[in-house]
Formats: structure tokens, sequence, C-alpha cells
């Protein structure tokens, strides 16, 4: 009898996959599961952004026709359960950009439409190479669909304490940022069009490796870095040389909170 009580307490800890809306969620007791009830409440009434991993699903398959990859890749898009941490590390990313979205932005100085309405969680992006894992798309965001959604991470990926929100605070900033795009190309003196660099040496180049892929990329890298790791992006990664990637960003830095600092109504004088 002790030992089958030993094996029900042990039951009663392992995780489950529980509803909370529509979505599907990993939670190890009644606790996690309110908590991430109140998650996903809050980023619907605070940002005006909702779980639903079927309209990211919606949207990648929208991206990615038929013919345009295996067909293989794109009937095995499937959603996927949340795991708690993820949904706080959303909440993160969201409140990075807090003052532009939900009722928020009615009172900033942003006046289009919310870039993205719905967040999903999927398991690996069509276009993705199997031969490749360590190139396995981590997030992606589909403008059209209005959404962003996570990819579960393969063998190779980030898989750090706070890997989903840098992801996810890249895939925002695609949505937020992108319009700025020919400003922060002739800011940086980096690149001539969004995949040409102008090999200027005396520019500063991206912060990492995956920004240095194009305008774009380094745009919303540089963003993420702004609001997650703020001083790796002004002060670089030690050893590496001005005008490479990983240098030191002070440019991009000064760029992004000049925007980010405008998105707030200056006070009217009296």
């Amino acid at each position: 009898m002790a030992g089958n009580r030993a094996v029900r307490a042990l039951v009663a800890r392992a995780p489950k996959v529980v509803k909370v809306g529509a979505e599907e969620v990993r939670v190890a007791n009644d606790a996690e599961r309110a908590e991430a009830e109140r998650i996903v409440k809050e980023v619907k009434s605070k940002f005006g952004v909702t779980f639903d991993s079927m309209a990211a699903k919606k949207g990648a398959l929208e991206k990615y026709p038929t013919g345009s990859v295996k067909e293989e890749q794109r009937t095995a898009l499937a959603t996927r359960p949340w795991e708690l941490d993820e949904l706080k590390a959303i909440h993160r990313a969201l409140s990075h950009f807090a003052v532009v979205l939900g009722d928020a932005r009615k009172k900033s100085t942003v006046k289009t439409p919310q870039e993205f309405l719905y967040v999903g969680k999927l398991n690996t992006a069509p276009d993705d190479d199997p031969d490749q894992p360590s190139d396995r798309t981590r997030g992606e965001y589909f403008r059209p669909a209005k959404t962003f959604g996570v990819f579960e991470p393969g063998r190779d990926s980030m898989v750090d304490d706070d890997a989903v929100e840098r992801i996810a605070t890249h895939e925002i900033a695609h949505g937020i940022f992108d319009p700025h795009l020919d400003a922060f190309m002739k800011m940086t003196g980096y690149w001539k069009a969004e995949k040409v660099k102008t090999g200027n040496k005396s520019a500063e180049g991206p912060p990492d490796g995956y920004a240095d892929k194009d305008a774009k990329e380094d745009l919303a890298q540089s963003v993420m870095y702004f609001f997650v790791d703020p001083e790796r992006l002004k002060n670089g990664r030690k050893g590496r040389p001005a005008g490479t990637w990983g240098n030191p960003c002070p440019k991009r830095f000064a760029f992004i909170k000049n925007i980010v600092a405008g998105w707030t109504p200056k006070p009217k004088k009296r």
C-alpha cells in the first residue's frame, strides 16, 4: 500500500498537458495551470495578442505554399504544447514593446494597426532542411497573417533560460521595426541593399553572425539585444574588430533608442 501511495504521488506531480483557452500547455500542478491561464489572459488584455497555434500554422502554410518546399515538410507541420516557461518568455518579450501594443498604442505616436495579433508554437518550419539540424528555425514572423511563431528547439538549438524571450523579441521586432529598414541601412553604412553589403570597412558591423545574414535580420537582432542584453549590443563581443560582426554597436543602440523614445508623446508645454 505504501508503494501504491508513492506511485500515485509521483503521478500527481508528473507534468500533464491541459487546455488553456484553445492552446495546450504542459503543467505540473493546479498552481501552474492557474499561472498559465493568468498569462494567456493578460497577454490578450494588455498586449492585444492571442495565443493561437493554429493561426501560426495557417500563416506558415500560406508563406510556404504547395510547390515552394517539400510537400512532406508542409504536411508534417503541427502545433505543439507550450511549456509554462515559454508562456512567461513570450510575456516578457511583449513587455519590451508594451507602449505600442494593445490599448497603449492609442496613446502612443504609432498610429498604424498592430502588426501582429497572434502567437503560436509549432514543431519545425516547412523550409527547414532535415539534414541541417544546426540551422533549424526557432522563430518566424508571418506578416500577412499578423502572427509570429516559435518552433520546438532542435538538438543544437539554444536552450538557455532566455532563449525563447530572445527569439520572440526578434520576431516582434520584424513586425514593428521593418518600416525603419531604409533609415537603419543608411545610418549604419554597412548595407547597400537588404542583402548587399557596402564593403565599407569603417562601417559599424552587425552584433552577431546571424545579424550579418541581411539587413532585416541585422535590425531585428539589434533590437533583440537592445531589450534583452543592451550591454552586449553597446560593447560587442570581446576580441571582435571594428567593422565586423560582433563589434561594439553604439550606432545601432542609439538608433533603436531614438525610435523607442519616440513612441511616447512628448508632454505639451504649458
